[in-house]
């Protein structure tokens, strides 16, 4: 029986003090968002037709951390700081550079955590778009932080040329392997 299943009782408290714990260190509270059973996916598929554009983090952010998604009363702490720093930055940004268009994804990767391999506070939605050095955009598989981003683009590269160069001298090998076998021919004919 559950109940007296020793082992049961020990991953039961663990995981009870797992979703009690304080994510974001000592005072910020537990770690809340308020999509419900919804998955994030959803939400941002319902706010992109509310929009009529893609969210940016920032809004799905909002949309996935405040009451009654009103953008305004976060439902803890921590998502109340994020909010703040993420605001203050892209503020900053505007008044340093005011004449460039600001890409909001790209700073809400500066600001917000990394947990457990993709981006914090947008549940499903951390999967599910990576960021290109251009800005964001939709794909399938784990979100990469830029510095990632540009070490796997870079790699890309070098395989791209090294498998380009093989290529090179496999067709001037063949090449070569061709034309010895008409000299081979010719002189067989000369005899």
């Amino acid at each position: 029986m559950r109940a007296t299943d020793e082992a049961f009782k020990k991953r039961f408290e663990q995981m009870s003090s797992n979703r009690k714990s304080k994510v974001g260190g000592p005072g910020i509270g537990i770690s809340l968002h308020s999509a419900g059973s919804i998955s994030a996916k959803q939400h941002g598929d319902t706010l992109e037709k509310k929009l009529q554009r893609r969210p940016t983090w920032k809004e799905m952010f909002r949309h996935l951390h405040t009451h009654g998604h009103d953008g305004q009363s976060f439902v803890d702490q921590r998502s109340a700081k994020i909010d703040a720093e993420l605001t203050r930055r892209l503020e900053e940004m505007s008044t340093q550079t005011p004449d460039t268009s600001i890409d909001e994804d790209v700073v809400y990767l500066e600001v917000v955590p990394e947990v457990k391999g993709r981006v914090y506070g947008l549940g499903s939605q951390g999967y599910h778009r990576s960021i290109s050095l251009g800005g964001a955009s939709s794909s399938r598989g784990p979100a990469y932080g830029l510095h990632e981003l540009e070490e796997l683009q870079r790699d890309h590269q070098r395989l791209q040329e090294t498998l380009l160069n093989e290529r090179m001298e496999r067709q001037e090998q063949m090449q070569r392997d061709k034309m010895e076998r008409q000299e081979e021919t010719r002189e067989m004919q000369d005899r």
